[in-house]
């Protein structure tokens, strides 16, 4: 497949079940995903929920479905990644 644009400004970023019980990457990327929202403490209580329900899951982290195989923005900046 053809990529049109800058490679430079693609981002990569983990995607793994196992990606999400590092809080600091898990609240990064709610910031990417929900970039709308200002409110730190909303960002914050999303990424509590989103481990406490891992936690439940039979394999926790590594569960399966809680992998994909990619993610894709432009909304930061190389600086930031």
């Amino acid at each position: 497949s053809r990529v049109d644009g800058d490679v430079g400004e693609i981002s990569l970023f983990c995607a793994h079940g196992s990606d999400l019980a590092d809080r600091e990457k898990l609240v990064q990327t709610l910031h990417l995903l929900f970039s709308d929202s200002n409110d730190e403490s909303s960002i914050e209580d999303l990424a509590d929920d989103i481990q406490e329900l891992i936690q439940r899951l039979p394999g926790r982290y590594n569960y399966p479905l809680l992998t994909f195989n990619a993610f894709a923005t432009d909304a930061i900046g190389p600086d930031e990644a």
